[in-house]
């Protein structure tokens, strides 16, 4: 069985209940599988297998290793750690070479589904079968597209330029200059491609004279071919030349590797190299219509080319056996015919059970308010009434409150107002940060662990760090407000996936945009009523969810109240309180 997870949240949930069905007497052994980089003993040899303590004569040691783990049920790096510091063993290696003696793998989608990691071991020989347990299925079609994608940074070309240029090659001997000259080569080659891109880049400006985009490189295409903003370009087809290119600069840095294997500093040479590898494999092999070619800024403000996949789902069904048994599950599969397609499951063939809470219904209370709109164009108009309703919702009961909004810039807009208002004294405002490091997010999810003193009114941004896998059971939260709809930002490229499934689906708009936004608010709403004695409140802000498509969205067992300002929710609340108490 391979039980697939999403996050090590829920690897942790698997393990809890395996552990209930050893209690009740099931022998089962159960490997989890982390990244190699967590597991990792010696973090500066990065898999350097002439030198690793931990790798060399691997396999004359592996056979005690294996005796002992063989009599553990549990094996996960608590367990595991101790044995591989022991016989000197890479954690890593040694989590895979047990795995096959274990009845339960638990590790993430990407040990089956990843071309460039799924265990081979397992998934070469097309005559085995296994049982495949997809947790959270909604995030594995985003998941997978990402896996089938590949990325190179203009950074990391100029860091490997500096990196060759300053490579010493001590001092001279027989054969120096021809060492010497493969530097340099490497060095040319890696700084043509950097300025070749970057001349691609600098074209998008509007100031720039000549060929736009990628006609700049291959005059074939043509701009009607191309989607072009001054931080963004994509086209559905490669120039000519490029694969080749960056052919000629694998090799060039392989034999480069080969020759200096003992090169210290060679971290980001050996990085580039394997996202080269990958990158000219997924274009002489898979890209296709489902694929784009995109030169676009990320967050941080770095140029990246990527070979974009916005469609995965026959991929995904060809990387595993049609004998193997799958089963998708989360409470957040819907609608069914938006993620039937998306992970390849022919509609006649689909079984599936839909399973009624197991939380008391009248724990909870739904609303929907048509108030305000939440459309980009109205909401600055709209944020005052918003306010006014977060605030009249959280002054029925003292407690701890999570709203959901847009975007950073509305939490900011909405922060912001909230403080030029007189709020209650014992009422904390506690709005998310931008970046927010790991102990900055375990600190702000504590805060909810401190009930009953004051109201608590924290503020996140939906589709971000707390979305999911964050139990707040009891009192810890008594009410959810979600503020729009969930939509992502529009985008070159969620405007182009939106074009590619109008072709293969039709509405595109709702299978790039909709869909994927209504999941985020399952899953903000779903941080509410964690256990069968919690209790509290959904509230949903946006005129859209009146209208007929959004009701037929929203999940039959919430039984939806539609209301209208403050006045109502007022109302409801003072009854949904009363009768909990």
């Amino acid at each position: 069985i391979f039980y697939l997870t999403h996050t090590t949240a829920t690897r942790i949930v698997a393990e809890t209940a395996l552990a209930d069905l050893r209690a009740a007497g099931f022998l089962v052994r159960a490997v989890t599988l982390y990244a190699k980089e967590s597991l990792c003993l010696e973090p500066d040899l990065y898999c350097d297998q002439r030198r690793c303590p931990y790798a060399l004569d691997y396999y004359e040691r592996l056979p005690e290793a294996l005796s002992e783990l063989y009599r553990l049920q549990i094996i996960n790096p608590e367990s595991l750690l101790p044995i591989a510091k022991k016989h000197r063993l890479c954690p890593f290696e040694l989590s895979l070479d047990v795995s096959s003696w274990c009845d339960v793998i638990i590790c993430d989608y990407n040990y089956v589904y990843d071309p460039r990691v799924r265990l081979q071991r397992f998934f070469a020989d097309v005559g085995e079968t296994y049982a495949i347990l997809v947790d959270e299925a909604h995030n594995l079609p985003s998941r997978a597209r990402e896996m089938y994608s590949a990325r190179l940074e203009l950074d990391q070309l100029t860091d490997v330029y500096t990196l060759l240029l300053n490579k010493e090659l001590g001092p001279p001997t027989e054969g120096s200059d021809d060492l010497k000259a493969m530097v340099r080569r490497a060095a040319e080659e890696t700084i043509s491609l950097h300025n070749e891109l970057a001349a691609v880049a600098s074209s998008l400006s509007e100031n720039e004279e000549g060929p736009k985009g990628f006609a700049r490189i291959d005059a074939s295409i043509q701009a009607h071919e191309t989607v072009m903003t001054e931080t963004f370009l994509a086209a559905k087809r490669l120039p000519a030349h490029l694969i080749g290119k960056l052919s000629r600069l694998y090799r060039t840095y392989a034999l480069l590797l080969e020759t200096f294997n003992e090169w210290d500093g060679k971290l980001p040479l050996l990085h580039l190299w394997f996202d080269l590898a990958f990158f000219i494999r997924v274009g002489q092999t898979l890209f296709d219509y489902t694929y784009l070619i995109t030169l676009g800024k990320t967050r941080s403000g770095r140029w990246q080319l990527s070979l974009q996949c916005l469609d995965a789902s026959d991929r995904m069904a060809k990387s595993v056996s049609s004998q193997m048994a799958r089963v998708y599950f989360s409470a957040t599969l819907t609608p069914m015919e938006f993620y039937l397609p998306l992970l390849s499951i022919p509609e006649d063939e689909a079984e599936s059970l839909i399973l009624p809470s197991p939380f008391p219904e009248q724990n909870r209370l739904v609303m929907a308010s048509d108030h305000c709109s939440i459309r980009y164009k109205d909401r600055a108009q709209s944020l005052p009434a918003v306010a006014s309703l977060i605030l009249t919702a959280v002054s029925k009961r003292r407690g701890n409150y999570l709203v959901f909004v847009p975007s950073f810039q509305y939490l900011s807009r909405l922060t912001q107002h909230l403080e030029t208002l007189t709020l209650p004294p014992d009422l904390e405002l506690m709005p998310q940060r931008p970046g927010m490091s790991f102990s900055a997010r375990e600190a702000f999810l504590k805060r909810f662990e401190t009930t009953g003193e004051k109201t608590l009114l924290a503020i996140s941004v939906i589709g971000s760090l707390f979305n999911e896998g964050v139990d707040l059971v009891g009192d810890q939260l008594i009410g959810v407000m979600i503020v729009g709809t969930g939509l992502p930002g529009i985008s070159p490229e969620r405007t182009l996936m939106g074009e590619y499934f109008q072709h293969r689906l039709g509405d595109g708009f709702r299978f790039a945009y909709v869909y994927p936004g209504f999941n985020r608010v399952l899953q903000a709403a779903g941080r509410l009523i964690r256990s069968e004695t919690d209790t509290g409140f959904i509230l949903l802000i946006d005129d859209r969810y009146k209208r007929e498509d959004y009701r037929q969205l929203l999940p039959e067992e919430w039984q939806t109240q539609f209301v209208g300002g403050d006045e109502d929710v007022a109302s409801y609340l003072e009854e949904f309180w009363s009768g909990i108490d």
